[in-house]
């Protein structure tokens, strides 16, 4: 399971980010000129853009190059939260609720496979059983795996590739900053909901993702990892 590098927090509150060393007022300065077009940045640049927490009217400033801003504004704030509530075992699930928002999950992003005509994942959504392991190598195997979990990954990703409203270089970057955030493109989803054209409900992953759980699909079980730091 890979955690996100979080950024240092130093005692005058600026955030530097272990894999660029930039520190992020200097970030969100180069943010607002990259969004106003009077600087250009690889969009890999931003990817500690929310590695530490911002008011909201610091979000504002953020996102107000963005339709809906107020709705994105909304999930950073509430993925914030979680990501503190995670990192400090605050939220806890029996292992039949884990279970239970796992396969909600995966249910609601099977319309992916049913649009893509994915019969084969279609046929394992409707008849693995979730069950939480406590063997690290046995999960970690699940997730490398090609199939079915990695072709999951991959055939969600084209898929809601072609979800997004708004696209160019600034979208791009934001969506990169979105990653990021937890190296994780289900979450990059979940933050980037507002600016796609979909209905599939991705709270479940986030409530998961929050109780410190990780999700693996073989053809038999929806393997759930509780990950310790």
């Amino acid at each position: 399971m890979n955690e996100f590098k979080e950024g240092v927090p130093t005692q005058q509150g600026t955030v530097r980010c272990l894999e660029k060393g930039v520190a992020m007022p200097a970030l969100l300065t180069n943010w607002k000129n990259f969004c106003e077009g009077t600087a250009e940045f690889d969009k890999s640049h931003f990817l500690a853009l929310f590695h530490q927490d911002y008011d909201e009217e610091a979000l504002a400033q953020l996102l107000r190059f963005f339709d809906r801003s107020d709705q994105l504004i909304k999930r950073i704030s509430r993925f914030r939260a979680a990501w503190h509530r995670r990192r400090k075992r605050e939220t806890l699930l029996s292992e039949i609720e884990a279970c239970a928002l796992a396969m909600k999950d995966l249910v609601e992003k099977s319309v992916a496979f049913e649009a893509f005509g994915e019969r084969d994942l279609m046929a394992l959504t409707n008849r693995v059983t979730p069950i939480v392991t406590g063997s690290v190598a046995d999960f970690e195997q699940a997730a490398q795996a090609d199939w079915p979990n990695r072709e999951k990954q991959v055939v969600l990703g084209d898929y809601f590739d072609e979800k997004w409203s708004v696209h160019g270089p600034i979208m791009d970057a934001l969506l990169e900053a979105f990653y990021g955030a937890a190296n994780s493109y289900d979450l990059q989803w979940y933050l980037g909901a507002p600016l796609m054209d979909t209905t599939v409900d991705f709270e479940h992953f986030l409530r998961l993702w929050e109780a410190g759980y990780d999700t693996a699909l073989t053809e038999v079980h929806l393997l759930l990892i509780r990950v310790s730091d």
